[in-house]
């Protein structure tokens, strides 16, 4: 290893004093003091200064790289073994060695950092000699240069690159500037045009060149030298423009290595960096009527590089902000195109593998055979390079490919590329093979060895990011989740009493979490029988929502197999089969997808969403079936409450009888009636229209019940069939007799006040009555009150009689 020179001005500094004056303190008490006990602290004195000087100095050393760590493109420690046969020749390594070097990412893991990779351009330079020096092409013939010579490796104490250039000879020349290699071309060429033209070979300076003797016809003397006839025709001087900037060049000294450098590079193999010639003054002109040479404007040559190479345009530049999926494809990405510009790749590509399904999926690539690349993005697995990799988890290195096994061994050509070299190496996570990064190239023995250590970095690199990726993925699906989680319970606003409420919640909380065309939701209709299309919301102007109340084949429809499996389903515009109803509006592109509402026992329906302009992320998808988990609890709640009603008989607000127990009772006296011919009149009472909330309404209702149970006889029956509506059953009264009392119990509810809420309010009702008679059946005698009610509804406060 060449030795570095140490600058102790860069690693010791003036605020470095204080550490070495408490260092010399602790020197001096420990040395000079008699006391024992003095000297000892004098000793520890000396520790801490040392200590806080080695702690200051230390990220000094790590800048400079006085201790470089392992060259990263050593020949990694792997054991390798090479085969032969007719259709190619592959060097499969260790996968037990090479994942002990690639395979597991250490939080703990020093980095890489080439320990021969020393600074440019210092004052000293050490010649390296190779005993298998690296062939150099000449650029002008593409033939190796025959030279032996050893390489220069120039080292500074700053910059961590390390430049080499060949010597051509022992000695170093005295060092040219880059003008002066010019001016002794230029001289040449005007050399040999003197000796063309019989013209003196005129006196060359770095600003002005002129030269004597007839001259009839343009001259190239150089790239930015040329001499052309003076014109006899006067021409108008252009106005003048300000002159641009110049660059001065410091003159370099002997032992500058850059000088060097250039010095021993041949002339035709370097490239002008600046030159500058002056104007020719209008005396010169006169002087010498008969031609000049035409100066070029003062030009500056910059690299043809563009901006955009280093400027992402991209409209989601902001990497942070996206899903964790689109910026692993970005990196992974940017991770392909510096694999292929460093090395001899045509393509480079990443394919996850799929153990489950035995398939390779193309998840990124970068390649020059567009043509020749598959279309497809699932391969199976089968006999080729790409799935021994996948299957035994070891590198492998094919060279010498024969044409006619090209295919058979890279599965991600479809057409002949007519590939000479292939690389492959998988990526582990977990323990596992995930992934396979590959390369191949036009180029034979394109690849070795230390291409398999340059990619083992990179496996690191990609593992690190898949776990990033899932860690971000489950950080961000959890941010949402909860967003969301709480969007949802205030659109619920409390317990939910139907499941249109649940619908309404979760169509409002989906689309303000994302871009959908249709939402809707399918359940298990009960007064149908049947499951229903119960609610739906649609963006496009195609009159979705009438669909609702139709029925849903669970048999043959998408979202019927999402409630039957309780999976979730997801199609594309590839899909033909029924989504959701026979009669429904055809996807031309977009997606669609279907949601079990569900809990561990039960399904009682599906959240199913159309996206017409493009697909749902993944989070998005996770996101719509956490509320489909939050909704199916709800939708439980529900069922066992409507299977708790309609299995009890009184009403829980009340006390008195609910719908089931009043036709249960209407029905036993209703028989009675009719075995002993007696008179049953049934009653309906409604409480009118009035600017009171529900839980005023509520106090009215039980304010109105107290009034008639205080009129009723212990038999009669009484009822409460809806929020606002009573049932009486009034037995052994005749229709007359039923309409009597009805009047007085109206007048009375309208002439006595209740207090609520601090306020006496007064409140009327609407009565209809209905009497059975030998012929009508108890559904006609129901059916009769309720017509009754109606028409008594219409002017308020009024009893109706059914003739």
């Amino acid at each position: 290893m060449p030795k570095q020179k140490v600058d102790l001005r860069k690693v010791f500094q003036p605020s470095d004093s204080i550490a070495f004056l408490v260092i010399a303190i602790g020197l001096f008490i420990a040395l000079f003091l008699d006391e024992m006990s003095v000297r000892l602290i004098g000793i520890c004195v000396t520790v801490l200064g040392g200590v806080a000087l080695f702690m200051i100095v230390s990220p000094r050393l790590t800048d400079l790289q006085i201790i470089a760590p392992v060259r990263p493109s050593q020949t990694p420690d792997i054991g390798s073994r090479t085969v032969q046969d007719v259709d190619k020749k592959s060097q499969t390594f260790d996968p037990d060695d090479y994942r002990e070097s690639f395979g597991e990412s250490e939080s703990g893991e020093s980095l890489f950092v080439d320990e021969n990779q020393i600074d440019l351009f210092e004052d000293e330079v050490t010649i390296i000699t190779k005993t298998s020096p690296p062939t150099i092409l000449s650029k002008k013939t593409e033939a190796p240069l025959k030279t032996a010579d050893a390489f220069v490796e120039h080292l500074d104490g700053e910059s961590s690159v390390r430049v080499m250039g060949k010597r051509t000879g022992t000695k170093t020349a005295p060092p040219k500037l880059v003008s002066e290699l010019r001016q002794e071309r230029a001289r040449k060429d005007l050399a040999d045009l003197a000796a063309q033209s019989d013209a003196e070979v005129p006196a060359f300076s770095s600003s002005t060149a002129v030269i004597t003797g007839p001259v009839k016809e343009e001259i190239q003397l150089s790239d930015d030298v040329i001499v052309r006839p003076l014109s006899r025709t006067k021409i108008e001087e252009p106005a003048p423009e300000p002159a641009p900037e110049a660059i001065d060049f410091e003159p370099a000294s002997a032992a500058d290595p850059l000088v060097e450098i250039v010095d021993t590079i041949e002339s035709d193999e370097f490239t002008v960096l600046q030159s500058e010639f002056e104007p020719v003054s209008e005396a010169a002109i006169q002087d010498e009527p008969e031609h000049v040479v035409a100066p070029r404007e003062t030009f500056r040559r910059s690299s043809s590089v563009d901006l955009k190479t280093f400027v992402n345009e991209e409209a989601d530049e902001d990497l942070t902000s996206q899903e964790p999926r689109r910026e692993f494809d970005h990196l992974l990405n940017r991770v392909l195109m510096v694999i292929r510009s460093v090395t001899n790749a045509r393509t480079a590509a990443f394919l996850w593998v799929n153990s489950e399904r035995q398939q390779l999926v193309v998840e990124a690539k970068i390649t020059e055979a567009e043509a020749e690349f598959t279309t497809e993005r699932k391969i199976p697995m089968g006999y080729d390079a790409l799935s021994q990799i996948a299957r035994e988890g070891r590198p492998e290195i094919i060279t010498q490919i024969s044409p006619t096994a090209e295919l058979e061994l890279i599965p991600y050509y479809d057409q002949p590329a007519n590939t000479m070299s292939f690389i492959g190496v998988p990526v582990y996570y977990g323990g596992n093979v995930v992934g396979i990064l590959c390369a191949d190239s036009l180029i034979e023995d394109a690849y070795s060895d230390i291409t398999v250590g340059f990619f083992g970095q990179f496996t690191k690199l990609i593992s690190g990011l898949v776990s990033s990726y899932t860690s971000k993925y489950d950080l961000l699906l959890a941010s949402a989740t909860l967003e969301a989680t709480k969007h949802f319970r205030e659109h619920i606003g409390g317990v939910p009493t139907s499941v249109q409420q649940i619908t309404r919640a979760l169509f409002a909380t989906l689309i303000q979490h994302m871009d959908i065309s249709r939402v809707g939701v399918v359940s298990y209709d009960v007064s149908q029988r049947s499951w229903t299309l119960t609610d739906a919301r649609s963006a496009m102007d195609d009159d979705y929502r009438s669909n609702v109340g139709h029925g849903v084949d669970l048999a043959t429809s998408a979202v019927g197999h999402a409630i039957n499996s309780a999976t979730t389903v997801t199609h594309t515009e590839e899909f033909n089969g029924i989504r959701v109803l026979a009669r429904e509006p055809v996807i031309d592109q977009g997606q669609f997808i279907a949601v079990p509402i569900c809990t561990s026992s039960d399904s009682y329906g599906a959240l199913f969403l159309e996206n017409l302009e493009s697909t749902l992320s993944q989070t998005d998808i996770a996101l719509v079936e956490v509320l489909g988990e939050l909704a199916g609890p709800l939708f439980e709640h529900l069922r066992m409450s409507e299977s708790l009603e309609g299995s009890a008989l009184l009403d829980s607000a009340t006390g008195v009888l609910n719908t089931p127990g009043f036709e249960m009772r209407v029905r036993e006296e209703f028989a009675r009636a009719v075995d002993y011919n007696l008179p049953l009149t049934l009653c309906m009472l409604h409480l009118d229209a009035s600017r009171t909330t529900g839980e005023q309404r509520e106090h009215a209702v039980l304010h109105v019940l107290r009034l008639v149970k205080e009129q009723l006889r212990e038999y009669d029956i009484v009822a409460r069939v809806e929020p606002d509506r009573l049932a009486l059953g009034l037995v052994g009264y005749r229709l007359q007799e039923a309409q009597n009392w009805t009047e007085t119990m109206r007048r009375e509810i309208a002439s006595t006040p209740v207090e609520i809420d601090g306020k006496r309010l007064s409140f009327t009702v609407s009565i209809g009555i209905a009497q059975s008679e030998p012929r009508d059946t108890w559904d006609d005698l129901i059916a009769h009150a309720h017509a009754a009610l109606e028409v008594s509804k219409k002017s308020g406060n009024k009893v109706t009689v059914f003739a």
